[in-house]
């Protein structure tokens, strides 16, 4: 919704001057280990919520990217400090779980001036 919304409200920059923008968001839950609530504190989530914003961003502009534990993760700060570091290849071997979305572009977007 947050993505939606962002495209649905132009910024009005100057007087019959609007922007159209677009973001891209990354997000992981907390806590980030269901079974094992204090593995892993909000400072590690953020780093996962910053890695998945990166994933958003590679994928191209106007998405969203969630990452979850994944069945080959262990539940612990430093299995998953390594995860991060691993780029990409985590959610290739089952360390985290990829949920994502993207909007087709747009016709127009960019800047709306009046004729």
């Amino acid at each position: 919704r947050i993505c939606e919304a962002m495209r649905a409200a132009p910024f009005e920059v100057a007087p019959g001057v609007r922007l159209s923008k677009t973001c891209s968001v990354g997000f992981a839950a907390l806590p980030f280990f269901p079974a094992n609530p204090r593995a892993a504190g909000w400072a590690e989530v953020v780093d996962v919520a910053d890695h998945a914003l990166y994933l958003a961003k590679a994928a191209g502009r106007d998405g969203w990217v969630g990452l979850a534990q994944g069945p080959s993760l262990a539940p612990d700060a430093g299995a998953l400090a390594a995860a991060i570091k691993a780029a990409g290849a985590a959610v290739d071997d089952g360390r985290f779980v990829r949920a994502d979305g993207r909007q087709p572009a747009r016709a127009g977007h960019g800047v709306d001036c009046p004729s």
